[in-house]
């Protein structure tokens, strides 16, 4: 957007509470902020720009402010914004989008820096309820491609708020969004009866996390990354960064499964017999799989090849690679069959 248009955006708040707010806007051209008519902020045209920072980079461009405001006070907050000049360093590629594009003016946001959570206020209805579930998790102001997290903390003290509802409540569920692993301080809490990991879902996430919490169906998913308790109880804490000699080790040695019912692996054998003959011939794995537990449930059966003990280690593969996989659902008591298949690169290095 040329920098001859000059959008404004109001809004009109009350906060519920008297203590220093934070005012966040992101944008590329110049920018000012008003509350009730007071100039509190201005920021000068963002110079050195990339088309990919209005894609991935949103909160490189991210500036905030604090601003002491009282509670019940009903607040004007103006956003007075600019494009892009002529004098901006145009991205890369398609230089004259730069210019079609609005001012990245999507999160004129306020947020509140709210004090500790008191248990006793916040809580008193959890108490009387059989089931609190406590939604938490981040947004991209904390998480996004293209910028390190600061921290795997849940943001907003959300841990404290999780602990006082699980004190009151002994059924609490912690449901949370977020792309990537968070620390998880109160998975250990006698009160979280259970995590449940949502990522982004999209429009079906109130059908299908209503669906998992009440039992109707049950979740099969494999975590494809580790989740800790703390940043110090992940199995890479000591191997990351990269230390000196400039080799990331991979060291966490770890299988969850999660589902409301278990299973077993009855039989396990090749159909055919386990050699290639001709070009073109495949492996089939068949496994059979009892479901022991009470519920219907799905299990998901992965392959994995191990190299021989001189590839291992030292920079050269890991342990173990995952080859193939298959899911089988099966009601309490029933035996399901799945097949396999390996073809010749699943043993092959390729380098």
């Amino acid at each position: 957007m040329r920098s001859t248009i000059a959008p404004r955006c109001n809004l009109s708040i009350v906060l519920k509470t008297t203590e220093d707010h934070i005012l966040g806007v992101t944008t590329t051209g110049e920018v000012d902020i008003l509350v009730d008519d007071e100039h509190v902020y201005h920021r000068e045209q963002e110079m050195d720009l990339f088309f990919e920072s209005y894609v991935f980079h949103k909160t490189t461009l991210t500036r905030y402010i604090t601003h002491h405001m009282i509670a019940n006070h009903p607040y004007r907050i103006t956003f007075l914004t600019k494009g892009a000049t002529d004098a901006a360093r145009p991205p890369p590629l398609l230089p004259t989008r730069l210019h079609d594009l609005p001012p990245r003016f999507l999160h004129p946001l306020l947020r509140s820096l709210l004090p500790p959570h008191p248990p006793l206020q916040r809580c008193h209805l959890e108490s009387s309820s059989d089931l609190a579930l406590v939604f938490v998790g981040k947004t991209d102001e904390f998480e996004s491609e293209g910028y390190d997290q600061d921290s795997m903390d849940l943001p907003c003290d959300k841990v404290s708020l999780i602990n006082a509802v699980a004190a009151a409540n002994p059924t609490t569920v912690v449901i949370n969004f977020s792309g990537s692993p968070v620390a998880m301080p109160f998975a250990k809490l006698e009160g979280v009866k259970g995590v449940l990991q949502c990522f982004y879902p999209g429009q079906e996430a109130g059908n299908v996390i209503a669906a998992v919490v009440t039992g109707r169906i049950t979740p099969c998913g494999k975590l494809a990354s580790s989740w800790p308790v703390r940043i110090e109880d992940y199995p890479s804490f000591g191997n990351f960064p990269c230390p000196e000699d400039g080799v990331l080790r991979y060291e966490e040695g770890r299988d969850v499964r999660l589902s409301y019912t278990s299973f077993e692996y009855a039989k396990i054998g090749w159909e055919g017999g386990a050699e290639m003959k001709v070009v073109g011939d495949k492996l089939k794995l068949v496994v059979s799989v009892r479901n022991i537990g009470k519920v219907v449930g799905k299990e998901i059966v992965q392959v994995y090849v191990a190299p021989p003990g001189h590839q291992v280690g030292q920079g050269k593969r890991p342990i173990k690679e995952l080859k193939g996989f298959a899911k089988v659902e099966g009601r309490p008591g029933e035996v399901g069959i799945v097949t396999i298949e390996l073809d010749k690169y699943a043993c092959q290095l390729l380098g």
